[in-house]
């Protein structure tokens, strides 16, 4: 969740169990229990079911509107969601929310997923998603992220973290941060050799603590 003095943006929130039946059992307890979480925003880098979860936006979450791809547009169109609190958000695509704006960039997953680069307090922090190493996200250099926060754990259709590396000193960022790689057990990763990668590099790397808020300046700071 980004959240300033003004907006809430809560991007791919899985907060349910819903995919324990198909072995992606959670590892740890939602932390935020039903009901409970209030945000302006929604945004969702592509359909599949950890990513943009039907239970967390029935259930657990109250927002203002989802955004997110095509795919995930008719997603939420067929689950019920009133057209008006969804829009989509395309490759391409720019919006501007209550003083942040979000750039949708190609990701190398499903057909139209996304990659978010979110510019806040004019620091510009980019979340792959779930996303493959793929030449064309060379491209997203172009917006010039000072943070990555990516995928790392090298199963179903995500980088492995020695790619994530290559990508980070790519884009030339100032931090980076490893994500998707702890809750469930048939898709985890050690993030300390990612971390040991940059012991002598001008990227710094950051393991957040768990549902710890950060603010956005510290996490450029060394």
């Amino acid at each position: 969740m980004i959240s300033s003095d003004t907006c809430s943006v809560l991007i791919d929130p899985y907060f349910s169990n819903a995919l324990a039946s198909q072995g992606f059992i959670r590892l740890y307890d939602s932390p935020v229990p039903k009901g409970y979480l209030n945000v302006n925003y929604v945004l969702s880098t592509h359909d599949h079911d950890d990513h943009l979860d039907i239970e967390t936006l029935r259930d657990f979450i109250s927002f203002e509107k989802v955004y997110g791809p095509d795919s995930c547009v008719a997603r939420l169109e067929s689950a019920g969601f009133s057209k008006e609190k969804i829009s989509g958000f395309n490759r391409g695509d720019t919006i501007n929310l209550d003083g942040m704006k979000f750039n949708a960039v190609y990701a190398e997953h499903t057909p139209d997923s996304i990659g978010i680069i979110a510019n806040c307090e004019d620091i510009k922090l980019y979340f792959t998603g779930d996303c493959s190493m793929n030449e064309k996200l060379n491209a997203n250099g172009k917006h010039n992220p000072d943070i990555l926060i990516t995928c790392i754990n090298g199963k179903f259709g995500n980088m492995t973290w020695q790619e994530a590396v290559v990508l980070a000193h790519i884009l030339k960022v100032k931090t980076v941060i490893p994500a998707h790689y702890d809750l469930f057990a048939i898709n985890m990763e050690d993030p300390v050799p990612f971390s040991e990668a940059f012991r002598n590099s001008p990227i710094q790397c950051l393991i957040l603590d768990r549902c710890k808020p950060y603010d956005i300046q510290m996490l450029l700071n060394k």
